[in-house]
């Protein structure tokens, strides 16, 4: 989820509304002891914590590669993880989705080769309904709270091609975030594990911040400040759905209607 620089009490507020409607819905649905968050156990939680940070790492490198190139050229980049590249179209919407698989491969190649069930991603029937349920209400509140709540928005072609894009955006980044580094730190730290990931997110995201933002340090700030506020009422969801699919549909939603 990476944001372009903004007035902090304009679009700014819209967004920071729309994660505090996510958590309270979150915290009804699923907050009660009928809906138990999922707790993923590992052998050795401390080496699975650790060994998390591998392709975390790889994933780092990569998009620091692409971003910190782009920011030397004092280029806008039209970014992976971002709505505001311009018009959709299936070109750019498909190509949206090949950069979401190449960012989940390392993860997936690291769930191979330890044998390991998607469960351990929050992929699974556990809180599925719950999860989903958070999702409809939220994205409709979502939508609403950033005036988009309309059929002449969602029914052009450019905002169909555009929501097809940001949902590989928000399966890949809930899936690697929330899912695969969230649920293993936990597992290891218990409660400060989503705390230690929502700051890892929001590392990966500086290079994107400082490409969007030139040289403006209070842009740049600015732009990881909304994220870590994201990646942290993400997590804190993840922590009483233990699913991802919601939030998946959630974080589309928000890159689609909110104008940050």
């Amino acid at each position: 989820m990476v944001t372009a620089p903004g007035n902090i009490l304009g679009p700014h507020l819209g967004f920071m509304v729309t994660l505090l409607v996510l958590l309270l819905v979150t915290r009804v649905v699923a907050g009660g002891k009928r809906s138990p968050a999922l707790r993923v156990h590992f052998a050795n939680p401390r080496r699975e914590a650790l060994l998390a940070l591998i392709p975390a790492a790889v994933l780092l490198g990569l998009t620091s590669t692409i971003f910190l190139g782009i920011a030397s050229r004092a280029q806008r980049p039209a970014s992976p993880t971002s709505d505001r590249a311009g018009t959709y179209t299936f070109t750019s919407a498909a190509g949206q989705l090949a950069a979401n698989g190449i960012a989940l491969a390392p993860f997936a190649v690291m769930l191979g080769v330890g044998r390991q069930r998607l469960e351990t991603v929050g992929i699974g029937r556990h809180n599925l309904a719950p999860a989903l349920l958070i999702a409809g209400v939220a994205s409709v509140a979502a939508a609403a709270i950033n005036h988009k709540l309309t059929g002449a928005f969602w029914l052009r072609q450019d905002t169909l091609w555009r929501v097809v894009a940001q949902l590989g955006v928000g399966i890949s980044e809930e899936a690697i975030f929330r899912g695969y580094l969230q649920l293993r730190w936990a597992a290891w730290l218990n409660r400060s594990g989503w705390i230690v990931i929502a700051g890892l997110c929001t590392l990966w995201h500086a290079p994107a911040a400082l490409a969007n933002s030139g040289t403006g340090v209070p842009a740049m700030g600015s732009q990881l400040l909304t994220v870590l506020a994201a990646a942290l009422t993400f997590g804190l969801c993840m922590r009483l759905t233990g699913n991802i699919a919601g939030l998946s549909v959630v974080h589309a939603v928000m890159n689609v209607v909110c104008d940050v």
